[in-house]
């Protein structure tokens, strides 16, 4: 009879519960994605509104409070969020994350050296700061969807 009732037990936590749990994982990740997304958007937003006004003249200098601010939320974003969504995350999807990051920093670790030492002997013009970061970032982007689906 007790081992009727532990099993029932287990059967009746077994059956809802782990989906219940996937469903609130799925939930906290959807929020901070979210969250991450609507503060990406705000600054992205804000700095092509800026450089909009000055015709999108790269030389043209910012409000230094504005700018202190952009990277203030950049860097909490960068933290927050990284250490938030590592926690939602099992080992499997933690290990397509680190070999994405190694593909995207990789990537970077060739590109702007080589780029920067051919600007130096005059073959081609001065690294752009925010092509090389658009590309970390489609290689990140590009190298998780390749880990995780392959």
């Amino acid at each position: 009879m007790m081992a009727k009732a532990r099993m029932r037990v287990v059967d009746d936590l077994g059956r809802g519960a782990g989906e219940e749990m996937e469903r609130a994982q799925r939930r906290r990740r959807g929020v901070i994605v979210g969250t991450l997304f609507v503060l990406g958007t705000i600054t992205g937003a804000y700095g092509g509104w800026t450089m909009a006004e000055t015709d999108f003249d790269l030389s043209q200098p910012w409000s230094p409070t504005i700018c202190l601010i952009l990277a203030g939320i950049y860097l909490a974003a960068m933290l927050f969020g990284s250490i938030a969504l590592s926690k939602q995350m099992d080992e499997v999807e933690r290990q397509v994350h680190y070999k994405a990051a190694g593909v995207a920093g990789g990537t970077y670790a060739v590109v702007y050296p080589t780029w920067f030492l051919l600007w130096k002997g005059g073959f081609v013009p001065e690294p752009i700061h925010w092509a090389l970061f658009i590309l970390f970032w489609v290689a990140l982007a590009a190298s998780t969807l390749y880990y995780r689906f392959r």
